[in-house]
């Protein structure tokens, strides 16, 4: 593995940062793709527009998500975008990571908006 910065201290977690990236890039090419394409999705025009908003909020965080903390969590070793582990660690802190709270409340807003006896 070549890298911008020394990484052997750190190896074990770089390892496991390429096992959760490969399962958010799972989430990100299957599961999110075929809840789009391959489900019941094209029933979302049947509801109300807030609704409809709802659902589609969930569907491009979830995906958006996926695919950028893919990319993050395998990049660790990128020495153009980040030349020190410093710089790597601030990218992590500003990524879906800590972003909890926006996901949070749109899964709050889908959930105010189902049906009496339905949940998520």
């Amino acid at each position: 593995m070549r890298t911008g910065f020394d990484t052997e201290p750190l190896l074990s977690t770089f390892k496991r940062f390429l096992e959760f990236a490969k399962l958010f890039r799972k989430f990100n090419e299957d599961d999110w793709s075929r809840l789009r394409y391959k489900e019941d999705f094209d029933r979302i025009f049947d509801m109300k527009s807030e609704d409809i908003q709802c659902a589609e909020s969930i569907y491009a965080k979830g995906r958006n998500c996926a695919g950028s903390m893919s990319f993050l969590l395998s990049s660790f070793d990128d020495i153009e975008s980040f030349p020190t582990i410093t710089s790597y660690i601030d990218k992590l802190e500003s990524s879906w990571i800590f972003g909890s709270e926006l996901l949070e409340k749109v899964l709050s807003d889908a959930k105010s908006h189902l049906p009496k006896g339905v949940s998520i």
